[in-house]
């Protein structure tokens, strides 16, 4: 660089001239930054910046709309959560009107009016079904089920009556207990001497006490299969089952010959002289149907005509009404299967009558166990409600709503609604007013039990729509989350650190100052050169 005096070329006020326009762009570019609130406002302030918080922004919105596409999901599935509990009140009050015509107190003109009335009630749960829409979208008409599970078919027993000879009852506590045993009975070895009870109640346990005279030893005292032996004298007791009105026990014993004497003898049953149910057996045998099972062809959809279960023929919808009858020459049950999905001839008699401790297989693909009634039993009934197997549907023509609940391509999830009209909760044909040859009120029986079928499936339904409000909560704050990390990972990048920024923009101004009151000096230095000529 020259550093000689030159008039040609200001080397000075050129140098200052440069810095003060390098400053002014930088001022200008730190005044740019200031009144935006941006350190990136061009890609000239930083390329690979701007890229990365652009697609940031891109994913922020991405969020955003995700989480409104959750909200808008949420809101539809409580709108037809709230169609479905209005299906359940209806569900439940023709379960009560099926209650009602079940009883025969209820005249053919009532269970009419009930008909009536259920009629009504179905229309009205089948217009929910079709009429539950949000966004013009309908929900509960099956046309977004999406893929429903396999529904297996399964039995219940609905009741079933305790048989008379359940229980026997020993006297009231307020009538003597009459057991009379011998007072005493000799022992004599190799000839043992029978006594006699009478009195007892059959299948009541018993303790019969007495008192063997001292000195006698090797003794034995047998009560039935009970027995009780010992090799000295003193109190004895021993607890037995009654086998009926009269019993009678041995007493004696071996090795000796003499006056060996059991006195003082009792009878009392056990639980002392009050009156109690005592059960005479194990609980099978006590009931009018004991067990029931599924054969092979329970759980299958096969078509065919219900009836006798003479071919491999499909378990259909119905109820097993099992009554206990007189013939005349036996006491006897009769099995009638009611269908629920028939229209006309519901219901099927059977001509086979099943004797009692028996197992039978004629309706449904159901085998049944039968306890050991008697004519006592007469009139006793059993109901076995039996729902068929449903299939498991991919429903590809009726696909569950696709919900975009993130930010990225195939961030999805799947919201299905379940159709839930009457064809659906297996209730269309209900009818109150049907009956068998042996039973005038067994349709409104089938119908309490087809009800409380279809308000389970209901209760499913709605579990699965609330799992689903829960998913699509837990969804949203997911999405809220991530875009809030990515908002400030976005403004980490692109936003301007106003502090920093301001005390640079006040260094520019200083600089800016200095450098035109530099410049102008500058120029005034050229001037000098006139001095030369004086």
């Amino acid at each position: 660089m020259s550093t000689g005096l030159s008039i040609a070329t200001n080397l000075l006020a050129n140098a200052t001239a440069e810095n003060l326009a390098r400053n002014q762009s930088a001022l200008q570019t730190s005044v740019t930054r200031l009144s935006s609130g941006l350190r990136i406002n061009s890609a000239a302030d930083d390329p690979s910046g701007l890229a990365i918080a652009a697609n940031l922004q891109s994913q922020v919105a991405g969020f955003d709309q995700a989480t409104q596409n959750v909200q808008n999901a949420t809101n539809a599935a409580s709108v037809a959560d709230g169609a479905l509990a209005t299906t359940t009140d209806l569900l439940q009050r023709i379960r009560s009107l099926a209650v009602e015509a079940a009883s025969d107190i209820s005249s053919n003109a009532d269970k009419a009016n009930i008909q009536t009335e259920i009629s009504a009630l179905l229309l009205e749960v089948n217009r929910i079904s079709q009429d539950t829409s949000f966004n013009g979208v309908t929900l509960l008409d099956g046309s977004h089920a999406g893929f429903q599970p396999e529904r297996n078919a399964f039995l219940t027993i609905a009741s079933n009556s305790v048989l008379a000879s359940a229980t026997a009852t020993q006297p009231p506590s307020n009538t003597p207990l009459t057991v009379t045993a011998p007072d005493y009975v000799y022992a004599v070895p190799g000839a043992p001497p029978t006594g006699t009870l009478t009195g007892l109640v059959a299948g009541t346990t018993y303790t019969l006490t007495g008192t063997i005279n001292p000195g006698t030893w090797l003794w034995g005292l047998f009560v039935g299969g009970a027995s009780r032996v010992g090799d000295l004298g003193g109190p004895v007791s021993l607890s037995f089952v009654a086998t009926g009105p009269t019993q009678t026990f041995f007493f004696g014993v071996t090795g000796e010959v003499g006056n060996f004497i059991f006195s003082g003898i009792t009878a009392t049953p056990s639980g002392g002289n009050s009156a109690q149910a005592v059960p005479v057996s194990s609980s099978a045998g006590l009931l009018v149907v004991t067990a029931v099972a599924a054969n092979a062809n329970f759980n299958t959809t096969v078509t065919g005509a219900q009836g006798f279960t003479t071919g491999a023929t499909g378990t259909l919808d119905g109820t097993i009404e099992v009554q206990v009858i007189n013939t005349g020459t036996s006491i006897a049950a009769l099995e009638t299967f009611f269908s629920s999905a028939a229209t006309t001839n519901p219901a099927s008699v059977s001509p086979v009558l099943q004797a009692p401790d028996t197992v039978s297989t004629l309706f449904d693909n159901v085998a049944i166990t039968f306890g050991n009634f008697g004519a006592a039993d007469v009139g006793a009934t059993a109901y076995i409600k039996v729902s068929q197997n449903v299939a498991a549907a991919s429903n590809p023509n009726a696909a569950a709503l696709n919900i975009q609940s993130g930010a990225d391509e195939g961030d999805t999830l799947a919201v299905g609604f379940a159709s839930v009209d009457t064809q659906a909760l297996r209730i269309s044909n209900i009818n109150v007013l049907l009956s068998s040859a042996t039973s005038p009120s067994l349709g409104a029986e089938d119908a309490i039990g087809q009800i409380d079928n279809a308000l389970q499936y209901l209760l499913d339904v709605r579990a699965t729509i609330g799992s689903s409000i829960v998913r699509l909560g837990e969804d949203a704050d997911n999405d809220n989350g991530a875009a809030v990390n990515l908002q400030a990972a976005e403004s980490s990048i692109s936003d301007l650190n106003v502090g920093s920024e301001t005390t640079n923009f006040n260094k520019l101004q200083l600089l800016g100052a200095i450098g035109t009151s530099v410049l102008s000096s500058a120029e005034d230095n050229a001037k000098s050169v006139l001095g030369l000529f004086r």
